[in-house]
């Protein structure tokens, strides 16, 4: 066998190696989106339910609710951090800084509505635990409904404006604008088709 003969066959081997790892993964991702999905669906969502208390910390306020507690902590003045318990808290990969100095905050409490906010940011915290962030001008940068929680994991909901867009996720059968496919819920993975784990 000639040098290009074997070239070639190297290529296919390497090429249905890759097919092979990717219809692994498909399968692989599949399941485990099924398994997910049903034990979520065998447990019962609970909700924060009603606010009742909020205590000043040194960079924010904890919010008591009936069923849950939110942790707002300023980082600085314009990056906020939000915790909700009980559950487990997710792995702070993406703040590995500590030493955060004090933000002078400003905390406002009418009508069961919770005001937290910075020189930059403005947090506003309804009595059901919906969420609602704005600029340090009123304009409003994110609105999110009250979370959930199944077991020990949150799960959060944010309200897009009419004119804001989805694009992305990798690897998936679906219009480039994502939001256009109504209904369609996406799962975020971290493993790539026929390449080794990776963890974020």
């Amino acid at each position: 066998m000639n040098i290009t003969k074997q070239i070639r066959l190297n290529l296919r081997i390497i090429k249905l190696k890759r097919f092979l790892g990717s219809l692994s993964y498909s399968f692989e991702r599949d399941w485990w989106e099924r398994r997910f999905t049903q034990a979520q669906n065998r447990q019962t969502a609970v909700t924060p339910g009603k606010l009742n208390q909020v205590e000043s910390t040194p960079r924010g306020i904890k919010i008591n609710f009936d069923r849950a507690e939110l942790e707002i902590t300023f980082l600085t003045s314009d990056l906020v951090r939000l915790d909700w318990q009980p559950g487990k808290l997710p792995v702070p990969y993406g703040i590995v800084r500590q030493d955060w100095s004090e933000v002078e905050t400003t905390i406002d409490k009418k009508d069961a509505v919770v005001t937290i906010a910075s020189s930059d940011l403005k947090l506003i915290v309804s009595k059901d635990g919906s969420l609602e962030l704005q600029d340090a001008e009123g304009q409003t940068l994110r609105r999110e409904l009250p979370p959930t929680r199944t077991g020990e994991a949150w799960q959060h909901q944010g309200q897009l404006q009419p004119e804001e867009r989805i694009y992305g996720l990798g690897e998936r059968a679906a219009p480039f604008n994502l939001r256009a496919n109504r209904g369609k819920k996406y799962r975020m993975w971290h493993f790539d088709a026929g390449v080794s784990r990776t963890d974020y």
